[in-house]
């Protein structure tokens, strides 16, 4: 049986200027498929829309902080196989240590997080990392949060916005 660090929900708030794949209504029926190691989880479908909301949550175990995340935007066909819109990967190390970090250090100088939001990480936009914008990681109500703006690769063009939220579990 596998053994899990944490837990990792990873909020799909919205995918911007995607590419058309129905010709006929120049518009796509776009969902997004989130994989961390073996699992796999997916957004519900937007119907005809290249600026779609999905503001769904999906919810990964984290099996070492040496894993990737992949983000895939699929478009969904009736009749045929459904297609690839676009896809980042998201290098979690940095992320994971940090939060576990921040757990540890409230954890045992028993600090009582006061709603405030406090930034406790930063990663700068690169041509390396996909970002669009640079990406801080905040701590707010114990739990520890990054938002990520990503270029959407192996595509003529498209965007999609994340927000990883990190879930200790002992």
């Amino acid at each position: 049986m596998e053994q899990y660090i944490g837990l990792l929900k990873v909020g799909v708030i919205k995918g911007t200027n995607l590419v058309a794949t129905d010709f006929l209504s120049s518009a796509t029926d776009p969902y997004v498929v989130v994989s961390l190691g073996n699992q796999t989880v997916k957004t519900r479908t937007v119907k005809k829309n290249l600026n779609p909301e999905w503001n769904d949550e999906l919810t990964l175990a984290v099996p070492s902080p040496n894993t990737e995340l992949k983000v895939e935007v699929m478009d969904k066909d009736r009749f045929s196989k459904d297609e690839f819109l676009g896809g980042a990967k998201v290098d979690m190390e940095y992320f994971v240590t940090i939060a576990k970090k921040y757990h540890t250090e409230t954890m045992n100088n028993n600090i009582k997080d006061d709603q405030k939001e406090k930034e406790i990480g930063k990663v700068l936009a690169s041509q390396h990392n996909g970002l669009v914008k640079d990406s801080p990681i905040i701590c707010k109500g114990g739990k520890a949060q990054q938002s990520l703006h990503l270029k959407l690769n192996n595509t003529k063009s498209g965007e999609i916005e994340i927000v990883l939220t990190w879930v200790h579990i002992s």
